[in-house]
This record gives C-alpha cells, sequence and structure tokens, in this order.
C-alpha cells in the first residue's frame, strides 16, 4: 500500500471538540471585536460633535460643518449635529441646505423651538411671538467679553445711567438701603449706577448668559461688591419663582428680548413691595402693538401696549418716555409703579 495514499484513522470526538471551542472562541472575539467598534464608534460621534462645537466657536464654520457631517453620517439621528449644521449654512448663506437640517431636526423633535425660529427667519414659518432662551443664552455668552466696550464706546449706550436717574425720583426720600432686583443684569451696568446712587442697597442680579453673569460677580463699587446675589436663571424662571420682595425691579434692554410682556408683569407685580418702582428699558416702535424687529433678534413695543398690558397686570404707569437705548436704536424707558 502507497503510504501517502493511507486512509487516516479519525478520531471524531476530537474533531468534534476542537470545533466547539474554535467556534466558542471565534464566537468570543467577534462579540468583543463588536463591542470594541461600537465603543469606537461612539467616540467618534462624540469626538466629531465636539469638534464641530470648537471650530464654530472659534468662527471656523467650514470645519465645523465637516465635522457636523460626519457626525450626522455616523448618527443620523443625531438632533444637535443637524440643528447645528443648519445653523452653520445659515452663517455661510447657504440657506436651502440650512433649511433642510432644520427640517431633518423637527422630523426628530417636531418642536425644537430653536429650529422653528431660524425657519421662521427664513420665511418658511410664521414668525414666533417669543424667542428659544437657548438662542438669547448663547448670543450673549459669544458676545460677553466685547459687550461692554461695543456698547459703550462703541454705541454710547446710556440706558443704564437713565434707569437709575428715574429711580432717583421715585424713591421716598426715607429709603436709603432698598431691596433691588436686575432682572437680566448682563455685565452689571445698570446695577453699577444703583449702588453708586444707592450705597447701601441690596441688589440681586439675574442673568441666563453665564458669561455676562461672570462679569457683574467680580464688579465692585466703593469697595464693596455690586451684587449680594446673582443666579443664572430666565426671567420667566425667577418671576414664576416669586422669589423675594423688592423695593426696586430694574431691566435694561432684556426684557424686549421675550416677547409678550403680560406674564411678565403679571409676575412682577406680585414681587414688589408697597409703593415699589419697576423701571425697565425695550426698545420702541410705532402703532399700538408688539412686534418683531425686520432682523428677527428682538420685539420692539408701542407705548399703547405697555400702557394697557402694565394697567391690565395692576401696575400703575408713571412715566414712558421716548429715549435712544443707543445710537440709530429708538428706545422706551417705562416706569411702572405697585397702587397704594
Amino acid at each position: 500500500m502507497i503510504p501517502f495514499l493511507k486512509t487516516p484513522t479519525i478520531n471524531y470526538r476530537e474533531v468534534f471538540a476542537k470545533g466547539k471551542d474554535f467556534a466558542v472562541t471565534t464566537s468570543k472575539e467577534f462579540y468583543q471585536n463588536a463591542i470594541i467598534a461600537r465603543g469606537k464608534s461612539k467616540d467618534l460621534v462624540k469626538t466629531n460633535y465636539e469638534l464641530g462645537l470648537y471650530h464654530m466657536s472659534q468662527r471656523n464654520i467650514s470645519d465645523a460643518i465637516l465635522r457636523f457631517f460626519l457626525t450626522t453620517l455616523l448618527r443620523p439621528d443625531h438632533l444637535l449635529a443637524h440643528y447645528q449644521l443648519g445653523r452653520c449654512y445659515m452663517i455661510k448663506g447657504l440657506y436651502a441646505k440650512a433649511s433642510r437640517e432644520f427640517h431633518k431636526v423637527l422630523a426628530l423633535k417636531e418642536d425644537h423651538p430653536e429650529s422653528l425660529y431660524y425657519l421662521a427667519v427664513l420665511g418658511e414659518i410664521t414668525p414666533p411671538n417669543h424667542l428659544p432662551g437657548a438662542i438669547i443664552e448663547e448670543h450673549f455668552d459669544m458676545i460677553a467679553p466685547q459687550y461692554n466696550d461695543n456698547i459703550l464706546a462703541e454705541l454710547h449706550y446710556t440706558g443704564h445711567t437713565q434707569i437709575a436717574e428715574k429711580i432717583a425720583t421715585q424713591l421716598p426720600a426715607e429709603l436709603t438701603a432698598p431691596s433691588v432686583l436686575d432682572l437680566g443684569c448682563g455685565t452689571g451696568l445698570c446695577g453699577s449706577e444703583i449702588k453708586k446712587r444707592l450705597p447701601a442697597a441690596t441688589v440681586t442680579g439675574i442673568d441666563i448668559a453665564a458669561n455676562m453673569l461672570s462679569q457683574a460677580t467680580r464688579l465692585y463699587v466703593g469697595g464693596s461688591l455690586i451684587y449680594q446675589t446673582t443666579e443664572k436663571k430666565s426671567i420667566a424662571a425667577i418671576l414664576e419663582e416669586k422669589a423675594g420682595t423688592y423695593n426696586i425691579i430694574i431691566s435694561g434692554m432684556a426684557l424686549h428680548y421675550i416677547g409678550e410682556l403680560r406674564p411678565i408683569f403679571d409676575g412682577i407685580r406680585p414681587m414688589l413691595a408697597d409703593d415699589g418702582v419697576f423701571v425697565f428699558t425695550v426698545q420702541h416702535s410705532e402703532g399700538r402693538g408688539m412686534a418683531l424687529t425686520e432682523d428677527m433678534k428682538n420685539f420692539a413695543y408701542s407705548q399703547a401696549y405697555i400702557k394697557e398690558t402694565a394697567e391690565a397686570a395692576g401696575l400703575m404707569v408713571i412715566d414712558i418716555s421716548e429715549q435712544p437705548l443707543y445710537e440709530g436704536l429708538p428706545g422706551l424707558l417705562c416706569v411702572l409703579k405697585t397702587h397704594p
């Protein structure tokens, strides 16, 4: 018999055992590799999205677009990546592409307020009667480092001094240490003016933007901090909480980012002490109502709207005067009080 053609003796039990071990080992390796691949995929999604945010913050919009696009390829249901991609396209003027991304967001979350807002800006849907808080917050966080230089040196803003001067004419002479609530305090311009005139005042600052608020918390007048308390909250949130009673409530160019003012006035009324004063500025519009400005960045109000809305909320109108908020921007300086 030729050796090379000899039929081998097969140990079937051993073959089956080896086959079983191979299958188990291969299955385990496949499972482990799948877990690793899935983890890497998650890392890629997170990495690309965060890189997109970084490039966007640095105004490297083309790079941001690439990263957000890669994120949506890796995870098509990544709502925020579609939203940020839409915003990048808006910045680039690629409005059709921006619209497509915002519609993808709405397919994932039909009431997404920021996407609805941008579609209104694009003229596809009816403009909103309020602005999304997230857009306002991000805007002011972004401009916070240059805000004071821009608004004071370049735009010659005087609203903070106008508010303080009005308060001085309304307070009883014996009230030298009033409690003050600064709604939308920003970098602390209004609070600073109040503290200069009323050094013993206790001032609380509320703002939605952390970067603006961080500047306000570091301000001193006469060796004392301007704000004894600060909170990162929306104006609507603090009014809903009815947190405290104040002799003075002020708001400089903050309320007109909200929209309809009746809920705001309703919330302020119970927070004002007896004979308390509420002084604020907003952008002015002609006519009788309120309107979203042409650039859709905020609302503007008529004198009639302020008067009728205040009275409906149980507030007494002391004065409404036309004052420029800064160069080229017509405003209203409003003084309201509680009824005696």
